[in-house]
């Protein structure tokens, strides 16, 4: 009989992988679950811990066989089975009476090595019977390196086969990260091994892998898949045309083999199977194999894929050729490929303009702007043209022309377009989109948007590089932005095509901004790259700067400027955005006089005009509403949706200024509330808001609440400032929205009701004296359990005894100096935030800015149950241990014992006791001996008469082998239950015969 034939081997020390003990648990929900995997991926550790953590918290029974050779014939299976499930003899019949005897308990039958049962063998049919004729308590587990001998088909369409394969199994970094320190090594030197669990637990202890691989891998391979393995090899990769082309075999039969990757349908091998092949097969026949597969990959237009084999099989002259037709064809390929490429052909000792193109990408990749990379594109377009070849003089071309793009080389940019122009003009079809290209930069520069976007809609994107493809993407996005519409989707694409420059990153920042995403930006919205160029570095500056000024941080904003008020250089571009944000700032402070005059003398200095339209897109606004006589500038033919919002809120304003509400009344509400502070900042969006208040616009509440949560304390300010306007309707909508829109408050408060109560703000306990009066603890620790209630309900609870008048005042007093401890900056007449009033309802809101220990306290204890029914208690163990550390005592421990929160204090006290007997006990099973005392320990304090908690204390004293210390825990444990009677569980007699038998 082999080992561990009717039990699992014993794993400890391996490492527990909750992801896969997760998935292994549905062997108690499907009828059928397929372990599948190569050999040395942990299949049969991963089921013996399954079986383990099912012995700690049992979902069902588990009955283990492994397989053997023998169990082909039937009478060898059975008898394996009769043992596993305590019988002398069985049937398949006496098998299913068997599991139906455990009803309703679940119970799983799990057959390792299943591989080692053929096709069509008597075996088969036995595991076929039991998967038909098991009762709906019982299933089966397969553990199998290829597929399982049984056809699943019918039951896998029926949603009754769960199927766990090797990617399953494949370590991932940070379970490679726990292995090697668990071991003592670099886990560097664990990475070459793929994530493959078995050379992963080999290496670890130093032990040569080879043997694993010949022994236990290539011995299993079939013809079909050594042949395919071979060509692989030989190649670096294959997929089904090419292996069909060289060995008439179906790549299919690479799938069951461990570190073969299949990507985009190409097969590339480990190189742990580079070097077992290569020792293996002679020399001549990978040669061969290298040869046709190469010259099938250049005729079939696979030319990077014809690179790599070139490499591979190290043929320099069929490497030149290939080199030369991806450059034609553009294709873009990882930056160590090129540099791999490069050293290659350079140590072949060849030259020409293929070099020159090579080595102009590492250069660009190192430095886009540099010199050196606009030199060696320009030399290989020299070089392409002396040859004739017009497809790779486009490629190199292309480049120049986007070295040209991001220097802001107009001129440069002008004579690139000119030649794609010439190109295309005599027929070159790969010139053609570059030409489109090349004509919408120009129609942009010159400020004509809706000629660009005619322009650059011709543009085929797989005709073009992805440098070129990100600019056509960029001209699209400024476009569409300079023309008023949505351009997200465009800019975002810049980034996509890989480009990676400070002005892609700004576009970004721009098109979110213009189509008022305002919640994207705030919330930390990532440039793809730190700017560098002088010019990103001062737009950032800009855009970041009107960001903060119009979510009320006139700080930030102000230091933005400072940054960047010097970077005139007599460019007008830099004057308009610098007057833009100099007024912006201006009128978010208050100064509307001082914001007036810069505008005037902005449009005088720098009229607005074609030329210049990018620089005042956005500016809409601020300028319609005070400058009326230049709305025909922004208002052209094609504006679109963003731009006439612009206009329109401007001229709702500019209504009001006029003492009339008709603009707002009328005027088409944005998309988004963003939109508001796009077109007119905060301070015309709280304007706006409040007059469409006044004329009882129902939009108004909801864009009111936004502010308050997303532009927080500044969009409450503001809304104050409003209170005073000038007409009397927005100044009383105003304080209408002061006193009922709660603003979130910059802090973040962490109460603790377990043990004293307790407040901390921002990492600091408060000072407030008014927190030393009983009632205002006392009313916080009953909003904590009830977080939505009466007032009535509150009065009842805490002055009981109150009659209705004096209840309600006494409830109003202490409601006010809550809400001046837990708000210390909300001044009178304002929302307050943490504690809302609706009628009669009292509500205490906890988010993001409020913590409080009992729920999070309840939160992991459900967490940690819910874990535990899953099958996962290593998992549920931390989420305990997290509970436990909230505790500090009962609940509001220095408050009085009212009888709204003695209940209370019991009921939250025996949650603590279950679940740090749990995790003492579970502590206990991981063999976390001195943990489990200290928390058994914990659990006797808080309830010196729980049994469970004593027999925790019993159980690790023995496992210590410490029995005088584990008799000492017995009589303790004894006099306990002396006190209070009753009998003594089971359990408690096993541990008292254990101690009496030593």
């Amino acid at each position: 009989m082999r080992p561990f034939r009717i039990n699992p081997p014993d794993v400890g020390g391996a490492l527990l992988r909750a992801s896969v003990q997760r998935r292994l648990v549905e062997r108690f929900d499907k009828r059928v679950l397929v372990l599948r995997a190569p050999a040395g991926f942990g299949k049969t550790t991963s089921l013996s811990q399954a079986f383990a953590q099912n012995q700690l918290v049992r979902r069902g029974v588990d009955l283990w066989m492994t397989c053997e050779s023998g169990d082909k014939d039937m009478g060898h299976l059975l008898d394996g089975l009769a043992r596993s499930i305590g019988m002398e003899t069985a049937t398949v019949a006496d098998v299913v009476a068997k599991v139906a005897s455990y009803s309703p308990a679940h119970v799983c039958l799990v057959f390792d090595d299943v591989h080692e049962i053929p096709h069509e063998s008597e075996g088969a049919g036995v595991i076929l019977r039991l998967i038909e004729d098991l009762p709906t308590n019982g299933s089966v587990l397969l553990a199998t390196r290829h597929d399982p001998p049984v056809p699943l088909a019918r039951l896998d369409a029926q949603g009754q086969v769960g199927w766990i394969d090797s990617a399953d199994l494949t370590f991932d970094d940070s379970e490679v990260s726990r292995l090697a320190d668990a071991a003592g090594v670099d886990p560097r030197e664990l990475q070459r091994f793929g994530g493959w669990p078995a050379l992963l637990a080999l290496a670890s202890r130093t032990r040569d892998v080879s043997d694993f691989i010949h022994e236990e891998v290539l011995s299993w391979l079939t013809t079909d898949q050594r042949i395919a393995l071979e060509a692989t090899v030989a190649l670096g990769a294959v997929d089904q045309r090419l292996l069909h082309h060289l060995a008439g075999v179906d790549p299919a039969v690479l799938a069951d083999l461990p570190l073969v990757h299949q990507t985009d349908g190409w097969f590339v091998p480990h190189e742990l199977w580079v070097e077992a092949v290569t020792a293996l097969v002679p020399a001549e026949r990978l040669l061969e194999a290298q040869a046709a597969g190469i010259e099938f990959l250049l005729a079939e237009g696979e030319t990077s894929r014809a690179i790599d084999a070139c490499l591979t099989a190290g043929d320099p002259d069929r490497l030149e050729l290939a080199v030369r037709a991806a450059i034609s064809k553009r294709l873009a390929s990882p930056i160590s490929e090129v540099r791999r490429w490069l050293v290659e052909i350079r140590r072949a000792d060849r030259h020409g303009p293929s070099i020159d193109h090579l080595a102009g990408l590492l250069a660009q990749y190192d430095d886009p702007t540099s010199i050196q990379t606009r030199s060696l594109f320009s030399k290989a377009v020299e070089g392409f043209r002396d040859l004739g070849d017009h497809d790779a003089e486009i490629a190199s071309l292309v480049e120049v022309g986007y070295w040209y793009h991001i220097q802001r080389d107009v001129e440069g940019l002008f004579g690139v377009a000119t030649r794609t122009v010439e190109l295309a003009a005599q027929g070159v079809d790969s010139a053609v989109s570059y030409a489109a290209i090349s004509e919408a930069f120009v129609a942009l520069i010159s400020g004509d948007p809706s000629a660009a976007l005619t322009a650059v809609r011709r543009v085929r994107p797989e005709d073009v590089t992805p440098g070129f493809g990100a600019m056509a993407d960029w001209v699209h996005a400024q476009a569409l932005e300079l023309s008023g519409y949505r351009s997200i989707d465009q800019a975002d694409a810049c980034g996509a095509h890989g480009a990676s420059t400070g002005a892609f990153g700004m576009l970004g920042y721009s098109s979110r901004w213009r189509n008022g995403d305002i919640e994207e930006l705030i919330d930390g919205w990532t440039w793809r790259s730190e700017p560098v160029d002088p010019r990103d570095v001062f737009l950032r500056s800009v855009w970041l700067g009107i960001t903060d000024a119009a979510c009320g941080d006139l700080r930030g904003a102000q230091g933005h400027l400072d940054a960047v008020r010097g970077m005139t250089g007599g460019a007008e571009q830099i004057d308009i955005s610098l007057g833009l944000l100099e007024a912006a700032i201006a009128g978010e402070v208050g100064d509307l006089d001082r914001r007036r005059n810069l505008m005037a003398d902005l449009l005088e200095r720098c009229p607005p005009r074609d030329t210049n339209r990018i620089s005042y897109n956005g500016a809409g606004g601020m300028i319609t509403r005070e400058f009326p006589e230049w709305i025909p500038y922004f208002d052209f033919p094609d504006s679109g949706p963003l731009k006439r919002r612009d206009l329109e809120l401007g001229a709702a304003l500019r209504a009001l200024d006029q003492g009339s509400l008709d603009g707002i009344a009328s005027a088409p509400w944005p998309h988004n509330h963003g939109g508001l502070i796009t077109a007119l900042l905060l301070r015309g969006a709280a304007e706006f808001v409040s007059g469409a208040w006044a004329v009882e616009r129902p939009e108004s509440r909801e864009a009111a609440a936004w502010m308050a949560r997303v532009i927080g304390a500044p969009a409450r300010l503001m809304f104050r400032e409003m209170t005073a306007h000038e007409n009397s309707q927005v100044a009383a909508a105003a304080r209408e929205i002061v006193a009922g829109i709660p603003v979130p408050p910059r802090h973040r408060i962490v109460i603790s009701v377990l043990g004293p109560a307790s407040i901390v703000i921002d990492g600091r306990p408060i000072s407030d004296p008014n927190w030393r009066r009983e009632r205002v603890r006392s009313l916080l620790g009953y909003l904590t359990l009830r977080y939505r209630t009466t007032r009535e309900a509150a009065i009842a609870a805490l002055w009981p005894d109150a009659d209705e008048s004096a209840g309600r005042r006494n409830l109003r007093s202490t409601l006010n100096l809550l809400h001046g401890v837990l708000e210390p900056g909300r001044t009178a007449g304002e929302a307050p935030f943490f504690i809302r009033s609706d009628g009669p309802a009292l509500e205490l809101c906890v988010g993001e800015h409020l913590m409080i220990d009992s729920w999070s306290f309840e939160q992991l204890l459900n967490d940690a149950e819910r874990l535990e029914s899953a099958g996962v208690p290593e998992v549920a163990l931390e989420s305990l241990l997290s509970a436990l550390e909230l505790y500090r005592g009962d609940f509001l421990a220095d408050a009085a014992y009212d009888d709204w929160s003695a209940g209370e204090r019991d009921r939250i006290r025996s949650r603590f006791v279950r679940g740090s007997v749990r995790a003492a006990e579970l502590l206990l099973a991981f063999d976390r001996v001195d943990e489990s005392l200290l928390v058994a320990g914990r659990t006797l304090e808080a309830e010196p008469w729980s049994e469970a908690a004593h027999r925790v204390v019993i159980a690790s004293h023995l496992e210590r082998g410490d029995h005088p210390a584990a008799r000492r825990a017995m009589e303790k444990c004894r006099t306990a239950l002396d006190d209070i009677g009753g009998p003594v569980e089971e359990l408690t007699l096993m541990l008292d015969r254990r101690l009496g038998d030593t």
